[in-house]
């Protein structure tokens, strides 16, 4: 599939609001109906220090952005997806990222 193998350099390094496209992939796994999907991977900068993840409007952006770069690839390649396709954020780097469950000190009493 043609248009499956160009969105990830078409994706890759671009930029909605804040929040940056550090890397594209794409992989082809069963959705939750056993059905065949194409995953569209983006990997992000990960969020502002003290956010536990990304600005709503930066992601509605991303997916609408992925949206036309699908269709524009799909008109420019006559090659059209016909399987149902996801678009799946994920961090840079996960270590960096706070989990405020992780910060809270928990006392244990000796009795």
């Amino acid at each position: 599939m043609v248009v499956a193998d160009r969105l990830p350099d078409e994706l890759r390094k671009s930029q909605a609001g804040k929040t940056e496209v550090r890397d594209a992939r794409v992989r082809f796994e069963e959705d939750s109906s056993g059905q065949l999907a194409l995953n569209i991977i983006l990997t992000l900068a990960n969020p502002p220090r003290g956010q536990s993840t990304w600005p709503t409007d930066d992601l509605w952006a991303l997916r609408r952005d992925v949206l036309e770069v699908k269709t524009r690839l799909e008109d420019e390649l006559k090659d059209k997806v016909d399987l149902p396709w996801f678009v799946i954020f994920e961090p840079e780097t996960p270590a960096e990222l706070e989990d405020e469950d992780l910060l809270e000190i928990v006392t244990l009493d000796d009795e």
